[in-house]
């Protein structure tokens, strides 16, 4: 193995080779070609740099010992090219990367059977004919009483292309209500129920035919004032009853708007939180009965409702 030699002892080597006083010792040393290297700081860094992590100092030690006193057969063409060449080829155990072997085994392993849209669209066709099986089934089973002739025929026509398309549009109105979002910037906020109380299903052709220019975000605003007449026309809330969620509403944005605030000072949001969990804590230990009292009502409510269960199961065996 190449060991790490300054330049400059290359050099001063070289000279005392060609001097005329220095012949004969030239004859002598260059037969076998060997070179008693010393103690080095280059050198103790190559090796403690290919060290593996399970050898110990004494190892090192020992091998500092061998290099210090082992004579080293190096070549005449060697230098420090070559030993910088070898001594790239190093591989730290503690930060090399699995290999090749591995990385591929467990790369294979992967929940998505297809990476990326591009390898989805323009990849292998095995794809494409799984979805196509897995259409064929899902309408051989929806179609129980159709003929195996224009099953056939379908099938044929509808693996063809495996695109998305759509034949309607449904449109349901819903009423609405009183919101609390305190996004808004004054007035009350608007929402829609969870039930329609009207639909109607127009094609899709003749609602991108009608369909209006899009209106833009500030058009499709509505000011406080008319949010105040839909809501008392549309809702039975009376003014009190606005008048107090319309408080609940300003009160949770004055909260929000309080954090973004305290968020600029990291200092008081570290104050804040534990004054939070202060008054949290108290709380709880004053609530400490009224919590065990409901405990105490949910589990004798599930405990009934396993009787119960069990009574009706005794009586329909």
């Amino acid at each position: 193995r190449y060991v790490c030699i300054p330049c400059d002892n290359i050099n001063e080597m070289n000279e005392s080779r060609t001097h005329p006083s220095a012949l004969s010792t030239h004859n002598t040393h260059t037969q076998n070609r060997l070179i008693i290297i010393k103690e080095q700081t280059k050198c103790r860094r190559m090796i403690n740099n290919s060290q593996s992590p399970g050898e110990s100092t004494m190892e090192t030690k020992s091998r500092d010992s061998e290099v210090e006193t082992s004579p080293v057969l190096l070549p005449k063409s060697a230098s420090m090219v070559d030993i910088s060449h070898e001594a790239k080829k190093v591989v730290n155990p503690r930060t090399s990367s699995l290999p090749v072997t591995a990385t591929e085994k467990y790369r294979n392993k992967i929940a998505m059977s297809v990476r990326t849209l591009q390898e989805s669209l323009e990849g292998n066709s095995t794809y494409r004919d799984a979805a196509r099986s897995r259409r064929s089934l899902r309408r051989l089973s929806s179609s129980g009483g159709l003929s195996s002739q224009s099953q056939s025929g379908q099938t044929s026509k509808n693996d063809e292309d495996l695109s998305v398309s759509f034949s309607s549009v449904e449109i349901r109105e819903y009423a609405i209500r009183m919101g609390d979002n305190p996004s808004v910037s004054s007035g009350p906020p608007i929402t829609i129920e969870w039930k329609h109380f009207n639909e109607k299903i127009i094609d899709i052709d003749t609602f991108e035919k009608n369909l209006p220019p899009r209106r833009p975000a500030t058009a499709m605003a509505i000011p406080a004032k008319e949010r105040y007449v839909l809501l008392s026309g549309s809702t039975s809330l009376s003014r009190n009853q606005l008048t107090e969620q319309l408080k609940k509403v300003m009160s949770a944005r004055l909260n929000r708007n309080k954090t973004l605030a305290m968020l600029e000072f990291p200092q008081y949001v570290f104050v804040e939180e534990k004054l939070e969990l202060a008054k949290r804590g108290l709380r709880n230990r004053l609530q400490k009965d009224r919590k065990r009292q409901e405990k105490e009502m949910i589990m004798a409510a599930l405990e009934q409702d396993r009787k119960e269960r069990e009574m009706r199961l005794s009586l329909s065996y």
